[in-house]
């Protein structure tokens, strides 16, 4: 059995609510992500990018991208969009229709996410916060570490065969924080 990766890109920086600001750098940071990723030499990912899509298709396509998964999977998740927090302190992620009023209704919930990550059988997932907040997906689900020095190249070496399973959260900001 072979190992596969699959990205799923989400990029949203158009949105129908006046109060959600257009962002600059969503659409440039999907397009040089994927080129990256899909690149045999550097990551070799089969990648699908979703533009200013609704919450419904937002949630389709998350839900879609962790179903029918194999244990060698790698799967990546990127969100690149505006993080809002609810009163309770859940994180939600903006889709085009989102209404801030009525995040439940119109955005995709970080409790959404994570229950796709949990329930699927690929081996491997990452997923990338870009967002406002992004700290906040893993409050009273996971534990945080941080350090001062990431050691990235040392703990991804070329020559070492994936091993690891498991699934990582790599975020932009803390619970917090403004992501710019």
């Amino acid at each position: 059995m072979t190992d596969s990766r699959h990205a799923l890109i989400i990029a949203n920086d158009r949105y129908a609510d006046q109060g959600l600001k257009k962002l600059k750098a969503p659409a440039q940071d999907a397009e040089a992500l994927e080129r990256v990723l899909r690149d045999p030499q550097i990551g070799d990912f089969e990648v699908e990018v979703v533009h200013n899509a609704s919450a419904d298709l937002m949630r389709r396509r998350i839900q879609g991208f962790f179903n029918d998964r194999r244990r060698a999977d790698t799967l990546l998740l990127h969100f690149s969009c505006h993080g809002l927090k609810s009163e309770s302190g859940e994180l939600y992620f903006a889709a085009s229709d989102t209404e801030p009023p009525l995040l439940a209704a119109t955005a995709v919930a970080s409790q959404f996410v994570r229950g796709c990550m949990s329930g699927t059988r690929a081996g491997r997932s990452v997923l990338f916060l870009d967002c406002c907040y992004g700290g906040a997906f893993s409050r009273g689900a996971a534990s945080v570490r941080a350090s001062g020095d990431v050691n990235v190249l040392e703990s991804f070496a070329k020559d070492e065969p994936a091993s690891g399973r498991g699934w990582a959260v790599i975020t932009a900001s803390d619970s917090m924080e403004y992501s710019f």
